[in-house]
């Protein structure tokens, strides 16, 4: 995807997927609301994890690649061990799962927001 659209693009696409499955988890309305918003969402994780080498490489050159990718996908690890502690214990506290899902809506229209301004000032 990324060498078709480019991968401000594919980040696009993958965050408007999300945001689409946040939609749908927020509206509760049956199991098959379930299949796709989770289907969807793990076809954007899936797009979005692919890209981030593309991404590096792309913004910060390949002299540190290393490093500097190592830096994200540590990133990404430690926000991804603490966002499902922090989803329970949002949804313990308040009885519902809607304010995961709404705080997750939240995050990935800020996403999409700064892919937005990140093709302002990118060199594709």
């Amino acid at each position: 995807m990324c060498d078709r659209v480019g991968y401000i693009g594919n980040l696009r696409v993958a965050l408007t997927l999300m945001v689409m499955a946040m939609l749908l988890y927020l509206t509760g309305w049956s199991w098959p609301a379930l299949v796709i918003a989770t289907s969807l969402l793990g076809l954007s994780y899936g797009s979005i994890y692919t890209s981030f080498p593309t991404i590096v490489v792309n913004l910060y050159g390949l002299k540190n690649f290393g490093i500097n990718y190592g830096m994200v996908f540590t990133a990404v690890g430690l926000v991804g061990s603490l966002g499902p502690l922090a989803a329970a214990y949002l949804a313990e506290s308040t009885n519902s799962y809607n304010s995961t899902f709404l705080l997750g809506l939240v995050a990935s229209l800020v996403c999409l927001f700064l892919a937005v301004e990140l093709k302002k000032k990118a060199v594709v």
